[in-house]
Parts: structure tokens; sequence; C-alpha cells
């Protein structure tokens, strides 16, 4: 007798199949955004992490010299006294607080750097991890240095006040004394616009970090924070641009710090009500081909490394930037802060009361 198979063959229909592969697809699209948001946040909390390590290194230091690092540190006596040199910036003073003491201990820093530019294996060239944030979409393999002049880039910058940065002034009286005689309306600092000659213009001096003569180095003592240290913004973030663009250099002075004129990724173009300019940084070698222009909108800077410079803080966070306030503290600050919050963080001893909820 011949047996007849009569279980039946189970089997997906063409139409079935679409249905699963549609609603595998809806998923996919649900829990895509929710992944990136997941890594994204896990990002900004290592950025926030490195500014923590980065206030952590500026307090010892200044635990340890009794003052802050100075913003950028410069030889009045350059070539014969007819010029003054940047020599290194506040990021290269605490580099042995970062776990950095050996790649500071390769380079003699007291020459400048133009003199080691061709050394081999410069500390200036050196990357150093704390200084990048995870966020950045230009990492270090593909920013590498500016040039054997500039060196490596980083992601943090120190808050050099108000204003334009000057980048010949050797002292915080020579910032503010130039300031102040450019600027209109009584002396209001944020109204004041660059000459056209340049003569006068300077970093306010108003910010966490100063320039200092070499002989000595000396930056703002916390004593001088009449505004409260928990009240005065220290570090903050940049976006880097690929090539040859200085923004972000970490051992010269100008490219180092950023000033508080413009809100946080302030859009390309806006207006400072102000003042009068449109939001741009100024730095050298502006380079407006790396990045689309309203990422990291720039101008060249006046008369080459040592004319007006003009950074402002900017990340790939959504919503806004982290930043590390004097006291050590860090916070996330919106896009959205009002500007004269966002200017009175900027200044140490200023006068103005900040709302707590900023």
């Amino acid at each position: 007798m011949v047996r007849r198979n009569t279980r039946s063959h189970c089997a997906f229909t063409l139409v079935e199949l679409l249905v699963v592969i549609a609603i595998i697809g809806v998923l996919v699209a649900l829990l895509l955004p929710a992944i990136q948001a997941a890594r994204e946040a896990a990002r900004r909390a290592q950025c926030t992490n490195n500014l923590h390590n980065i206030g952590l290194a500026v307090h010892n230091y200044a635990s340890a010299r009794n003052t802050l690092p100075p913003g950028d540190v410069r030889d009045p006596t350059f070539n014969g006294g007819t010029q003054v040199k940047s020599m290194y910036s506040w990021i290269t003073l605490i580099m042995p607080y970062i776990e950095e003491a050996n790649a500071h201990g390769v380079m003699d820093w007291t020459q400048g750097l133009e003199l080691n530019q061709s050394a081999i294996n410069p500390a200036h060239h050196i990357f150093i991890k704390t200084f990048a944030c995870p966020s950045e979409i230009n990492q270090a393999s593909e920013i590498g240095i500016v040039n054997p002049f500039y060196g490596a880039r980083g992601n943090y910058v120190g808050n050099a006040g108000l204003g334009w940065f000057w980048a010949e002034d050797v002292s915080p009286n020579d910032q503010l004394a130039g300031w102040l005689a450019d600027t209109s309306a009584g002396g209001n600092p944020l109204k004041a616009r660059p000459s056209t000659s340049a003569t006068g213009i300077h970093m306010t001096g108003l910010g966490s970090f100063v320039v200092s003569s070499v002989d000595p180095v000396k930056g703002r003592r916390f004593s001088e924070f009449t505004d409260g240290t928990s009240n005065t913004a220290a570090v903050s973030e940049l976006r880097l641009v690929p090539d040859l663009d200085t923004r972000g250099a970490m051992h010269f002075g100008p490219a180092s710090l950023y000033m508080h004129d413009w809100v946080p990724n302030v859009p390309s173009g806006q207006l400072n009500t102000l003042n009068g300019f449109k939001a741009e940084d100024w730095t050298r070698y502006c380079d407006r081909l790396g990045l689309p222009r309203e990422i990291a909108p720039c101008k060249q800077a006046s008369d080459g490394w040592k004319g007006l410079w003009q950074h402002s803080a900017r990340s790939y966070h959504t919503g806004g930037v982290n930043l590390a306030m004097a006291d050590g503290s860090t916070k996330f600050i919106s896009n959205d802060t009002d500007l004269l919050v966002w200017m009175a963080l900027g200044t140490s001893d200023g006068g103005e009361v900040v709302d707590s909820s900023f």
C-alpha cells in the first residue's frame, strides 16, 4: 500500500514576506534616531569629561603658581625689540597637569615656535587626546597639523573676554588701554568696533586668560574674579577646519582663545546688534572651502599673525556647547542663551549680575 504524506508545507507568501520586511524597516527607522541620540549623548558626556579634566588642570596650575596660566605668553624683545612674538599658550603651560609632561619636556618652549618647527617630533605637533571632542567631524586623522609652525589643533579654547585680540599686546594693561581708547558710548566695551588703522585694538583683558610677557609669566589671580568664578567662563568648544585654517592651534596664543561677542553656534551672517559686525571668526588662513560657510564662517585676520583675531564658541552638539567655568564646574550652554548673559559670562570683573538659571 502506498502511503500519502498528508503533512502540509508551511511557507510565507510574497505578500507576507513584504509585510515582514516593511515592519522591520519601520522598526529600524524608529530605532536609528534613538541609537544616534544615545551615541551623541555618550560623545557629549566624554566632551564634558574632557573639559572637566582641563578645568582641573588649570586649577592645579593655579595652585602651584598662584595665578592662572596666561592665555598667550609673548616675548617683547624678539628681533631686537622691534617685534612682539607669541611664544606659547595656556595649553602649553597645563600640559604637565594633563599627563603630557613628557611631551612638554621634549621641546624648549623659550625659543618660540619658529625655531622648533623643523625639529624631530616637536611637542607642538603632538596630538593631545584630552583636547579632542568626539563629536568633532574632523578628527585627528583628518586635521593633523596646521603646518610646521602652528602645529596641532584641539577643540577647546580659553575665554579671552570680549572684543578683538590684537596679537602684539604684551600685558593686560596694554589690552585694556588700547580697547578703552577705541570704544564708543562712554567706553562701553560691548559697543566697541575695530578702528580702520587697527591701532589701539586689543583684547579686552576681561576674560579668564590674559596676555603675559615671557618674563615673568603671569596670568590672572582668582582674587581678581570679582564677578565670581562660578559666573565666569573659562574654556569652551571650537569647531575645527582641515588644511591650513589656524583655529584651535593649541600652542599659538591667538588661535587657542575665543571671545564672548556671539552666542554659541551663532548662525552665519547674523549681525551683532551692539556693534554691527557679522558673525564670523577672524583668524589666519581662514578656510572657507574646508567646511560650508554656515558651519565655521570666517574672514582673514588683518595683518597676518599679529593682526586682529576673534573666535566664537561652536560645537557639533545639538542645541549648544559645553562650557567649563572658572570654578572648575561644567555646564551645557544653549544656543538660545541671551547675548547679554553670554557676554557677562565672558567677563571676570565686569560687575554684571548673571541669573543662575542660564
